[in-house]
């Protein structure tokens, strides 16, 4: 099933950090932004999404603690050493899209996202 709209395809739902540290920012199907056919997931284990591709970006200051800033520890997946490796924007709860009173909380984590550089990272 392909992605039918610009929010799902286009605009983040969440964040997913490689073995390397490094984020990428996925839509509502768990893929890279813009891709809207599910013919291309790859895997089925959720650490390997995407791993070879380089859509992948360090973040300074993209630690632990920042994200607890702003997210809920139930929207974070954290790895078997605890760091957290994935985190979500929205729920269908809080879904703008379905709820638009929800739409001021979404952007305000796009914007407070939008401050961080690439570069080096440390937790």
């Amino acid at each position: 099933m392909a992605l039918y709209d610009f929010f799902r395809i286009s605009l983040p739902y969440g964040m997913r950090k490689n073995k390397e540290g490094k984020w990428m920012p996925f839509n509502r199907e768990y893929m890279p932004l813009a891709y809207n056919d599910t013919s291309y997931k790859e895997a089925t284990f959720h650490d390997q999404y995407y791993q070879d591709k380089p859509l992948f970006t360090k973040y300074s200051g993209l630690t632990d603690k920042a994200i607890l800033s702003r997210i809920p520890e139930s929207a974070v997946r954290r790895g078997k050493d605890g760091k957290i490796n994935e985190f979500w924007l929205y729920n269908d709860a809080t879904n703008p899209m379905i709820a638009p009173e929800y739409w001021d909380s979404y952007l305000g984590k796009i914007k407070w996202l939008s401050k961080f550089k690439s570069g080096k990272s440390s937790e």
